[in-house]
């Protein structure tokens, strides 16, 4: 979807012709859905959520007449949120806003004390650290992440997440994302007084400081990976090797199961 503009540069497009703010695809300009057609958006979003609640009770049911339940390691969790009118969005989209990045993570495993909910800063990578703690095997030597689980409590430590879609990068701290994109825009959200991502203050002076320091921490991630990835060479290392993990099973149609002996 390349051309996409929204957030703060088409709600300040819209207020400039008077008009309901509206998202701004390809260059053709869409107007708002009507208020039937968000209700139906809305109540069908709520109604996935109540489908995947019953489709994990069926596991967890599934789990305990097998004993195996205090046996499992469970942990649910998305690759991606999905918009449910913010920023006059719905559904999946790319973009860098917390509708989309910030998503749920709820763990359950052996001896998990249970009822605890954590504001830490955890980001995809620290998955598969944690479950090779708490599966007490080692993680590779270069595992990026982190284990996010230590004995009953969770680790605090990270200080930002950050995001890469289509052209845009972020950093999340816990007051602010700021927004890099590739044709120069930026944008800076002040969460503690801006929940909703709705005023972009990136230009304010008073935060120039603020976007200086999330814009080299930004950069300096960047640099980190840019040698190790990107999607040119991602998608040609999936299949460099013909025998390759990934090949085996997305090419060749093998298992896991049928892979065991060359993890």
């Amino acid at each position: 979807m390349t051309g996409t503009t929204v957030g703060d540069r088409g709600r300040r497009n819209a207020r400039a012709r008077g008009v309901p703010w509206r998202a701004e695809i390809d260059g053709r300009r869409r107007p708002p859905p009507s208020r039937l057609y968000l209700k139906r958006a809305v109540a069908s979003y709520y109604a996935l959520i109540s489908e995947n609640d019953f489709e994990i009770g069926r596991i967890i049911s599934y789990l305990k007449e097998r004993d195996e339940y205090d046996n499992t390691i469970i942990v649910y969790t998305s690759d991606h949120g999905d918009f449910a009118g913010e920023h006059g969005l719905m559904g999946k989209t790319f973009s860098v806003y917390d509708a989309i990045h910030r998503i749920p993570l709820l763990v359950r495993f052996p001896g998990c004390p249970g009822g605890i909910s954590s504001e830490a800063i955890v980001e995809s990578v620290d998955l598969f650290p944690t479950l090779c703690q708490l599966a007490d095997l080692p993680p590779p030597p270069a595992c990026d992440g982190r284990a996010i689980i230590e004995g009953q409590t969770i680790d605090d430590s990270k200080t930002a997440a950050f995001c890469e879609s289509s052209g845009s990068s972020a950093i999340r701290t816990r007051d602010f994302r700021f927004v890099y994109h590739q044709n120069g825009e930026e944008e800076l959200y002040d969460y503690r007084n801006d929940p909703g991502e709705m005023n972009n203050v990136c230009l304010d002076p008073a935060y120039t400081e603020i976007k200086q320091n999330l814009l080299r921490q930004l950069l300096s991630f960047t640099m980190k990976y840019a040698k190790k990835s990107g999607p040119t060479r991602d998608h040609q290392g999936m299949f460099e090797e013909k025998d390759s993990l990934v090949a085996l099973l997305h090419k060749r149609g093998y298992r896991y199961s049928q892979l065991a002996d060359k993890i």
